[in-house]
């Protein structure tokens, strides 16, 4: 059974400061700059793995 939401409230005044924003902008970045590295491993990974199953198959094809 599905259950009803009731809207968010709304969100308050910006009161931060501005510092806190960069400080957190910043931060994200450097998530990001991680998460990419993260994602360019696993292509290189998978890549590998590819080559290797093909190989496989090639070999296995070949009675070898």
């Amino acid at each position: 059974m599905l259950h009803s939401r009731e809207p968010h409230p709304p969100l308050p005044e910006s009161t931060s400061c501005p510092t806190l924003s960069a400080q957190a902008i910043g931060s994200l970045e450097n998530e990001l700059v991680g998460i990419r590295q993260d994602m360019d491993e696993l292509i290189r990974n998978m890549e590998q793995s590819i080559a290797e199953s093909e190989a496989f198959i090639r070999r296995f094809r070949e009675g070898g």
